[in-house]
Formats: C-alpha cells, sequence, structure tokens
C-alpha cells in the first residue's frame, strides 16, 4: 500500500489507529503531532475501552497589573483574524490593559484547518514542528518558546477575580455551537458578574438582593475566524459567531463593563477613538450616530444618573439623535395605585398628583436637555400611554379642579379626532402621542414616534419600547432578537444582549416604592456607533468609566 503524503508538511505519513481502534493515516514528529485524518492525539485508550488525556490539562494564566482587563476567546486548532488581533493588541497597549484570551474546543471534521478534525489542542499559535523553525545553541527553552509561539501568553483558562464583585470564568469550556451559552450559569458565582469565553455575543443581568451590586453575566466573543462543521447546528453557530471582546475597568469595588465589537475587517470603535490596527485615532465626535437611554421617568429619574447622563454622557459623545423611552413616569395617573387613599394622599401633600404637570415636565425635560444639534425622538411607550388609559377610565367630575380643565381638552381632541378615522384606526388614538405631537409641532429637533413608527440608525431599528412582542405577545429581548432586523428596546429596567436585539436598563433609582425582592435593574444606556456596532454602558454610583 503506497502510502500518502502529509498536507501539512509533505512527508510521507504512516499507517495507525484512532482512539476507536479504527485505521488512519497519523504524521507524527518526535513529540509533535502534524496531521490525521480523524481521532484526537492527546487521548490514549485504557484497556476497557475507555480513554484518558495524557497529563493533566495545561494551565495558562500570569502575573496582571493593570486595571483594564480585555477578555476574549479563541476556539483550537483555529487561526486567529489576524485584523481583529492586530486591533486588539493596539488597544492593550494604547491603554496599558491586560489581554485575557480564554480557550474553549470544538471538534469540527469538516474543517479545512485539518487540525480541527483531531480536536488539537492549540490556541492562537499553530504548534510549530521541528524542522520549521530551528532553534539556535545561545538561544534558552523560553526564549524560543516566546520567539515561536508569542501571542500563547495572552491564553487564560483559570477562574481570576478581577475585583470583589467580578470574576473570569477562564476554567469553563462551552461549546461554540451553544444557542444560549450563559444558560444554567446563573449561580455559578457566589454573587459576583461573570465573564464566560464563547464565540456567541450574550449577556443578562441576574436579579440581587437590594444593597449588593447587579449581578451581569456575559460572553466575550471570539478573536479566531469562522470554523464550524456543515450542520445545522454548525451553521448557526457561524452565523452568530462574533469578533467581539469584553473591556472591563476596575475602579475599587466597582467596575465598568461593555463589549468591543468589531467589524468584518477587525476594526472597532471604543468610546472616542477608532482602531484598526495601525494606530489609534480620535473619531473627532461630530456626533455618535446615537444613544439609546435607559428608561427616563423624569419624576423618578435617579439624580445621579441624571448627572453622569446629561452632564458628562451626552457632552462627550454629542450625539446626532437621542432616544427617550419611557419619557413620563405617569405617578400622577397610576391605575394601579389609584385605589390606595395613602398612595394618592402622599402625593397630593407633596404636589405631585397633577396630571397636567407631570405630562408638561415631562415634555419640558425633553427641550432643557436635547442639545442644539441633537435629534430627540419619544419612543411610544407603556407608561406614556397611561395618561390615555387614565383619560378612558377616569370620571372628570372626580378630578381635582386643577386637573378637570386639562382632562376636558385632551377628551375634546380625541373626540375630535375620532371623527375623522375608521374604527380601526380610531383604536391607535393615543393622548400622550397627540398631546406631545402638538406641543412640538413647531420644535424640528424633537419628534415623537407613533407606534409601528420606524426609526432606524446605521441599521439599528430603534422605534420600538419593547412591551408589545411578535403578534400581540409580551415583548422581551428573547423573542425579540429574531425579528430580522437589529433592534434596541427598552421597558424591563434589564439590560441584556440576544443575538440581534440589544436592551437598555433605567435611568431611575433601582429601587422604587413598588418594587420588592431581588431585581435585575440596572441603569445602562446603549451607544451606536459609525459602523453600526453597539454598545452597552453601565452607570454604577454615577461613574460610568474609569
Amino acid at each position: 500500500m503506497k502510502r500518502p503524503n502529509c498536507p501539512n508538511c509533505g512527508k510521507e505519513m504512516t499507517h495507525g489507529k484512532d482512539t476507536r481502534g479504527k485505521h488512519r493515516w497519523k504524521c507524527y514528529h518526535g513529540t509533535t503531532y502534524c496531521y490525521s485524518t480523524v481521532g484526537d492525539p492527546s487521548v490514549v485508550k485504557r484497556q476497557d475501552g475507555s480513554t484518558q488525556r495524557k497529563g493533566p490539562p495545561p494551565k495558562f494564566k500570569r502575573p496582571l497589573d493593570s486595571k483594564i482587563f480585555v477578555v476574549t476567546a479563541a476556539q483550537n486548532a483555529t487561526p486567529l483574524h489576524d485584523a481583529f488581533w492586530a486591533s486588539l493588541l493596539q488597544y492593550c497597549e494604547f491603554r496599558d490593559a491586560e489581554l485575557m484570551v480564554i480557550p474553549i474546543r470544538y471538534k469540527n471534521a469538516t474543517s479545512r484547518w485539518t487540525e480541527s478534525q483531531a480536536n488539537a489542542e492549540w490556541w492562537l499559535d499553530r504548534p510549530t514542528l521541528p524542522y520549521e523553525v530551528a532553534r539556535p545553541e545561545n538561544e534558552t527553552e523560553e526564549q524560543y518558546y516566546a520567539r515561536v509561539y508569542p501571542n500563547r501568553k495572552y491564553l487564560w483558562n483559570v477562574r481570576k477575580d478581577l475585583n470583589k464583585n467580578i470574576t473570569v470564568l477562564g476554567d469553563i469550556k462551552v461549546q461554540p455551537t451553544a444557542v444560549s451559552p450563559l444558560t444554567g450559569f446563573e449561580g455559578i458565582t457566589h454573587g459576583e458578574s461573570g465573564i464566560l469565553g464563547h464565540t456567541k455575543l450574550q449577556l443578562k443581568v441576574v436579579a440581587t438582593p437590594s444593597g449588593k451590586y447587579p449581578k451581569i453575566l456575559t460572553t466575550t466573543g471570539a478573536c479566531t475566524v469562522k470554523n464550524y462543521t456543515d450542520t445545522r447546528a454548525g451553521k448557526l453557530g457561524e452565523f452568530h459567531h462574533t469578533l467581539a471582546a469584553v473591556v472591563v475597568e476596575v475602579d475599587g469595588p466597582r467596575f465598568h463593563l461593555r463589549q468591543i465589537n468589531a467589524s468584518k475587517d477587525g476594526t472597532f470603535y471604543d468610546l472616542d477613538y477608532f482602531y484598526d490596527g495601525s494606530k489609534r485615532k480620535p473619531v473627532q465626535y461630530q456626533g455618535l450616530p446615537a444613544i439609546v437611554m435607559g428608561d427616563t421617568h423624569v419624576e423618578g429619574i435617579d439624580p445621579a444618573v441624571e448627572r453622569a447622563t446629561f452632564g458628562d454622557i451626552i457632552p462627550f459623545f454629542q450625539p446626532k439623535t437621542l432616544y427617550w423611552h419611557d419619557l413620563e413616569d405617569g405617578g400622577s395617573v397610576n391605575h394601579w395605585a389609584q385605589k390606595n387613599p395613602f398612595v394618592t394622599g402622599a402625593r397630593h401633600f407633596a404636589h405631585q398628583d397633577s396630571a397636567s404637570e407631570e405630562f408638561y415636565n415631562a415634555l419640558a425635560f425633553v427641550s432643557e436637555r436635547t442639545p442644539e444639534g441633537t435629534q430627540s425622538r419619544i419612543v411610544a411607550s407603556n407608561h406614556n400611554d397611561w395618561l390615555h388609559r387614565w383619560i378612558l377610565e377616569r370620571d372628570w367630575k372626580t378630578l381635582s379642579p386643577r386637573d378637570r380643565g386639562f382632562y376636558l381638552k385632551v377628551a375634546s381632541k380625541l373626540y375630535e379626532q375620532s371623527k375623522l378615522l375608521t374604527g380601526d384606526d380610531a383604536e391607535k388614538l393615543n393622548a400622550f402621542i397627540l398631546l406631545a405631537k402638538e406641543h412640538f409641532a413647531n420644535v424640528p429637533n424633537v419628534k415623537v414616534l407613533d407606534y409601528e413608527e420606524s426609526s432606524v440608525v446605521e441599521g439599528v431599528e430603534c422605534g420600538m419600547h419593547g412591551h408589545y412582542g411578535p403578534n400581540g405577545s409580551r415583548g422581551s429581548a428573547r423573542n425579540m432578537r429574531r425579528i430580522g432586523v437589529k433592534s434596541i428596546i427598552g421597558h424591563s429596567h434589564t439590560p441584556a444582549i440576544e443575538e440581534g436585539c440589544y436592551q437598555v436598563g433605567t435611568s431611575t433609582k433601582l429601587s422604587r416604592g413598588y418594587t420588592h425582592g431581588p431585581s435585575s435593574w440596572l441603569n445602562t444606556h446603549c451607544l451606536i456607533y459609525p459602523n453600526g456596532k453597539r454598545t452597552l454602558i453601565n452607570v454604577i454610583d454615577g461613574k460610568w468609566r474609569l
């Protein structure tokens, strides 16, 4: 039988057996495994037919000395995305950040990179054969490996606390084809947030008791190219493969976490700089495309979040467009508290019981905080809709005298509008939208969106609040993730990343009078960069970055 030549090195291969005893061709050079048609060279067969690895798995770690960490993932036996890798190294150099690459494992029998067929255990740097790179006599083994394998020093596969509130879960390998890689890991840490290496970008916030820091679970995205089987699971994994990393800035017990989301060419934005692997370029913002803010709730907004948002974040980015979700809190027309005499009494004595005052104060808030040159878009939202419900359900004769005129004025406008509409169109009448449009009629930089009115920025749909899901269902990031377009929603006060859907948090205090039990609320906004990529930024104790 003629022996075939190795497709890697060209040498003649030998006949052998894989771990299941099947006959295969293999190429082996001393202690270095080169190629096999199938099988795992790092596994040996026991007498009972079971298998075990040769020796303990390697530990990848090193001393870390920084307050800034960049965490991503790499698939085994898969080449780096060279352009993205160069951009990551450039970013870490400029920011003096520590790069941590979590190795994950996936066997791909159809990969064009033949080592994947053998489930080879190498990451970032392909193993070098003895005859490919010679070792000079005056070079130590440590120097040789540093020269031949320059990227391996970034690997990290142990658990590491970046501070007492966030942990890198480097010891966990999740299959790249996992549809929901964070599922089941909600309790894996003892109250700390966790970062899990995976090729898909996903983020969720786990409810924690009052007074504790929010518990964020996030995956990282990958720095390697796509390498999946031609199966259903493989093709889905390939579709959701994201060139990405997570940035963590440690600030004492606090941490600031956001996503680095790269384009196909490996370039990315982070805040006010653009990285392309050659040099860091100031963006010189003539306007970030958009900021979608966490639900505003003007009456209940957290003063610290208000200062950070309108005193720092918006002046820093100078966004072209601001999106406002749940602009009005609706406390004065809260149908849930209407039958509670103590709540209504407290609001009366605090002078917070006027529907007209709350409504016009909310609109004034938008006017006062929309910078010159910025467009504001008020998204149709459920708390804004409480005004319409108030009109439908309340008897004007039972209202306080200062709200009776406002009630009758709004009801009269709705009635006049209904004369011009069919029954189906009248269903869409909305007191808040009607009145707000009238108020801003001569204000060109403020627009009030109707329901089902699209508002797209850099390919991202921003016109949906998120309380309505597909086909009339209750909305969520999970059921909005596959509606055919990228989107940013609000509503739940809990940030999330689910495939094509990003969800912002809230701008209110994380505990309100009507909230009880553990909470997953977080003060979170979403940025849209000029390349259409998104990132979530969190305001923690009034700060949003290091």
